[in-house]
This record gives structure tokens, C-alpha cells and sequence, in this order.
């Protein structure tokens, strides 16, 4: 299966709490947690995405959500980012090895520049 990254600056409110809902018996801080909680830990992922974190959402080809992550850039001597969060729906864990090595290579290629303003 082919996956497509999808640079998402303004849907990350909404795209974060659906997918973690979704997979919170994959994620130890809300597995088996009341409402309370998982807004909560909801509330620090979307908190996560600031000015200096790109965020993406990951879809199949066909258009399918299957999870997201984002990448905080660190600016020295040279820019470079670093994966900061990174969340698959329970339907495409089979995938998450492939998904992962794809994430990596968009890191270090440095795809994600373009979505990057100086």
C-alpha cells in the first residue's frame, strides 16, 4: 500500500483527537481511561503544535486517514527536524514498519522543506 504525507497547518485540532480516540487501547497513557483523561491527554497533543512544528496527516492513495505526525524544526547552524509525534489509526498498524521507514526518509531528505517558511 502507498501512503501519501499531507501537510495540515490549521486541521490538527480535529485530526489528533479522532485518531487517538480511535487507537487509545494502543496508547498506555489513555488505555481503559474515563472522558476526562483522554480530553486531556488530547488537549497536550494539540498543545504540541506550534509555530515551529510542522504537522501531517497520512493517507492512503485513495484517500483514506490513517494516522498523522509532525516534526519540530530546530533551527542552529543548519535547520533539521526531528519526528515529535507520530500516530497510526488500529486498521494500518500491520503498515507501521513500512509507514515508519517512508516517515524517516521524508526526515532526512528534507522533504518537509517545503512546507517550511524561514
Amino acid at each position: 500500500m502507498t501512503f501519501r504525507f499531507i501537510y495540515q497547518p490549521s486541521e490538527f485540532s480535529r485530526i489528533i483527537p479522532a485518531i487517538n480516540i480511535e487507537a487509545r487501547a494502543n496508547i498506555p497513557a489513555i488505555k481503559n481511561q474515563i472522558g476526562s483523561v483522554i480530553k486531556a491527554y488530547n488537549d497536550t497533543e494539540i498543545s504540541k503544535v506550534q509555530d515551529d512544528v510542522l504537522f501531517y496527516k497520512i493517507e492512503t492513495t485513495e484517500g483514506v486517514l490513517a494516522g498523522y505526525f509532525s516534526v519540530r524544526i530546530k533551527v542552529n547552524i543548519a535547520v533539521h527536524a526531528i519526528l515529535l509525534q507520530y500516530q497510526l489509526r488500529p486498521s494500518f498498524s500491520s503498515y507501521v514498519t513500512q509507514i515508519s521507514a517512508q516517515i524517516n526518509t521524508f526526515i532526512n531528505n528534507g522533504t518537509w522543506n517545503q512546507d517550511y517558511l524561514l
